[in-house]
């Protein structure tokens, strides 16, 4: 057994040997690290912490771990515990001084977040709910009003062209960009574009995808995480052979993976990042949308849907609406950011 000192002094041949092994057992080196990785978690993800700690604040975990029994294992706004949230209190900070406030669970710090840590913003916000605290407020939903019936029944048809009030993305872009995509290798950006165009489905539910759900197959099933539906979909000819190749280029491990995870870590993508990939794209392949996100994608596939439907455009937008579980097809126009013309 080498002792500490052992390892300073030959630093350099030990390493130049471990990454030659891994070279080598390339397969076996991946599968060892995963099971490490795996078994070492929850300290892997408290090391994380602390560093993030010193770092960003200048404090140890001790110090957190202390705040947190002086309030009592509450946030210092909702009084609500730990408990009933997923994630940990946040460290709340003055912007100004960087010293530490308190500890908020999400709620409330991306709330006086949003108002800027400004006491008359939260004042205002106060009398705003107090003032229609109990008269509901000064217009009824407008579903009930007489103009909601005549919004209904301007529907497409064959005689209306659908206008974008927007520059999102059209049909013949988001084909470009998938094909593009697989022939640069981006096999998993490819086929996270396909899936928001062709399936119109919610970035929460395209990440939770295994490549077992959908490999080889001509449907599957998807219980949608926000409406909670149960939803089968059906994969054409064409998105089936692009999966395939996508696989073929990906070369995962297992079907058992989760297919939109980091090359690095492992870890699946996260929202932000999926974001910040689709504005790098936005740029580097002229597509020239103003504020795009994973939204976009979703709203491309919903008005190809409603073009492909123009000569049922009741039932079509009724549907919609439907998948899209919102309250009425005025949202769902609003949302995909069109409008009628003779």
């Amino acid at each position: 057994m080498y002792t500490k000192q052992y390892y300073v002094d030959n630093k350099e041949r030990i390493d130049t040997q471990n990454n030659s092994w891994k070279y080598k057992n390339t397969k076996k080196y991946k599968e060892v690290r995963k099971k490490w990785l795996e078994k070492n978690k929850e300290k892997i993800n408290e090391y994380k912490r602390k560093e993030y700690f010193r770092r960003k604040f200048g404090i140890e975990i001790f110090q957190y771990d202390e705040l947190f029994k002086k309030q009592k294992g509450r946030c210092a706004i909702c009084k609500k515990p730990q408990s009933e949230f997923k994630r940990k209190f946040a460290l709340d900070h003055c912007h100004k001084t960087n010293k530490i406030r308190g500890l908020l669970c999400t709620n409330c710090n991306t709330g006086i977040g949003f108002l800027n840590d400004n006491i008359d913003n939260l004042k205002n916000a106060i009398q705003y709910l107090r003032k229609f605290n109990n008269e509901g407020g000064i217009i009824e939903r407008y579903e009930n009003e007489p103009f909601q019936e005549k919004l209904l029944q301007e529907i497409p048809d064959s005689s209306k062209i659908i206008q974008k009030t927007s520059n999102d993305l059209d049909w013949n872009q988001a084909i470009n960009l998938i094909q593009n995509l697989y022939n640069q290798k981006d096999y998993k950006f490819s086929l996270l574009v396909s899936f928001g165009v062709f399936w119109g489905l919610l970035i929460t539910d395209i990440l939770s995808l295994k490549w077992k759900d959908i490999l080889n197959k001509n449907e599957f099933n998807v219980v949608e995480n926000r409406s909670k539906k149960n939803r089968t979909i059906e994969i054409n000819a064409e998105l089936k052979k692009h999966i395939e190749n996508c696989y073929g280029g990906i070369n995962p491990n297992s079907s058992e993976e989760y297919i939109f995870t980091s090359r690095k870590h492992g870890n699946i993508f996260s929202i932000q990042h999926v974001n910040k990939k689709l504005k790098m794209l936005n740029i580097k392949h002229n597509l020239n949308i103003n504020n795009i996100t994973t939204h976009t994608l979703r709203k491309c596939f919903g008005r190809k849907i409603l073009m492909q439907g123009m000569e049922n455009g009741e039932i079509t937008i009724n549907k919609l609406s439907k998948l899209f579980s919102q309250s009425s097809n005025a949202w769902t126009f609003r949302y995909l950011g069109i409008t009628q013309a003779s």
